[in-house]
């Protein structure tokens, strides 16, 4: 058994850590080719702007210095 018990608000930091974590690797590509569509073909660099500032929302959510729930 362990000893250490966990609380309910690091148990759900860890939960959205790790959907964080997916959801960005997952995303990433989408990402990277929405950036060559809309920077190269169309040019559309504030819709490339606000894709890129969710990522990186996605990125900020992942580290494991953010409380989320705290």
């Amino acid at each position: 058994m362990y000893s250490k018990l966990i609380s309910l608000e690091e148990t759900i930091d860890d939960a959205l850590r790790k959907a964080s974590k997916v959801l960005m690797v997952i995303s990433l590509p989408a990402l990277l080719l929405a950036s060559y569509r809309n920077l190269i073909i169309e040019f559309l660099p504030l819709y490339q702007i606000s894709l890129t500032f969710i990522w990186l929302g996605f990125f900020i959510a992942s580290l494991n210095s953010s409380n989320l729930i705290k």
